[in-house]
């Protein structure tokens, strides 16, 4: 989202934190730009020991989205594939 708004990660992480609209505008599915599950409500802690990361974790998994045991997405090249110009 970052490199799209030509923005930093930390003003993007801002707003999701902000999100006003949550959970109909569900920012929980956004993720590092490395794979990795990255932040969720305020809080950036290394997957799966930090609570809001296992919340955050449970919620992709209801949707079908898969993590390894350190917190990076499952083929990733087929999930952001769509995204590469």
């Amino acid at each position: 989202m970052a490199a799209a708004l030509k923005s930093s990660p930390r003003a993007v992480g801002g707003a999701l934190r902000r999100n006003p609209f949550a959970p109909e505008v569900p920012c929980h599915r956004c993720i590092a730009a490395n794979g990795y599950v990255g932040g969720f409500k305020g809080n950036w802690e290394m997957a799966p020991s930090g609570q809001n990361q296992t919340s955050k974790l449970a919620l992709l998994r209801e949707e079908g989205v898969s993590f390894d045991e350190e917190g990076y997405l499952v083929g990733q090249a087929a999930w952001f594939s769509q995204f590469r110009s």
